[in-house]
């Protein structure tokens, strides 16, 4: 799902659901630039990432629970 329009000087994103058995996440630098793009991630529950989320991301977080379920 994608959020509509452009955001933050002409940004897009786009969000996954997926599932994994593993605990850690591996960020490796951006093979384009060699440079970081995110620099933490965490685990957390549907009403979590709602909470830390601004109102544009908290609308995929509502499609994501909606998907996924709880």
């Amino acid at each position: 799902l994608s959020p509509p329009g452009p955001y933050s000087r002409g940004k897009s994103a786009r969000y996954f659901n997926a599932t994994t058995q593993q605990d850690r996440v591996d960020l490796p630098p951006s093979p384009e630039t060699g440079e970081p793009e995110h620099h933490e991630w965490r685990w957390v529950t549907f009403d979590a990432a709602y909470d830390l989320g601004s109102p544009r991301v908290r609308q995929i977080v509502q499609w994501a629970r909606q998907v996924i379920g709880t």
